[in-house]
């Protein structure tokens, strides 16, 4: 059920953005719309926290670079909506001792992690030096897809998000054209993949710093 919402939530938003610019040129109002939208491609730097519970005695996770799609609407500086869809792959490595054996056990789960999230956007009605902040809040679901060769024959894995962010565009090449550079932390129950001996029921968050740039039609 989350896939095929995922996947239809994706599949309209770029049927959506290539419709309307397609008639960019035919009409006064899209035009007005347009130029109220854009589209970001960043690059987020993830770190995530490390947790524990009754069987896990500690969850870790490797620190990873991905990929971030973002499409924006503007309506006014404190009006305005995103859609985020982001991927990398990073690994949760388990220190854990199953009851009722006094055993520790390491265990290291390669996952590729799919997000797709909505959320509010305000922005600063002026900039600062060339600079707008703006800062947001939202909420989706996070995917942990097992690879093939490092996800042990483990499951895929749905979790719900909510999240934070702040950052800042800067201008480059006229109004159509800048650089975005944000901070975001993502909320969400630590995954185990559907397994009882990998279950901290613990919640954990993701900081993501991440450089990108937007385009404005």
């Amino acid at each position: 059920m989350f896939k095929f919402v995922r996947s239809c939530s994706v599949f309209t938003a770029i049927v959506c953005f290539f419709a309307v610019a397609s008639a960019h040129a035919q009409s006064p109002a899209v035009d007005r719309e347009l130029s109220r939208t854009d589209l970001t491609f960043s690059v987020p730097f993830e770190m995530t926290g490390t947790t524990s519970g009754q069987v896990v005695n500690s969850q870790t996770v490797s620190t990873a670079a991905g990929f971030l799609a973002t499409l924006r609407y503007t309506r006014s500086p404190l009006l305005g909506a995103e859609m985020n869809y982001k991927k990398t792959r990073f690994t949760q490595n388990y220190t854990y001792t199953p009851y009722p054996y006094n055993k520790t056990n390491q265990l290291g789960v390669e996952a590729n992690v799919v997000e797709i999230s909505w959320g509010y956007v305000a922005h600063t009605p002026s900039t600062y030096y060339g600079f707008k902040p703006f800062g947001g809040v939202g909420l989706g679901t996070v995917e942990f897809k097992p690879t093939p060769n490092g996800g042990e024959g483990l499951l895929r894995q749905f979790r719900a998000e909510y999240y934070w962010n702040i950052g800042a565009d800067y201008t480059i090449l006229n109004s159509h054209f800048g650089a975005r550079a944000q901070m975001r932390q993502l909320f969400y129950i630590a995954p185990d993949f559907g397994q009882s001996y990998l279950t901290s029921g613990a919640h954990t968050s993701t900081y993501e710093p991440s450089v990108g740039f937007f385009a404005r039609f």
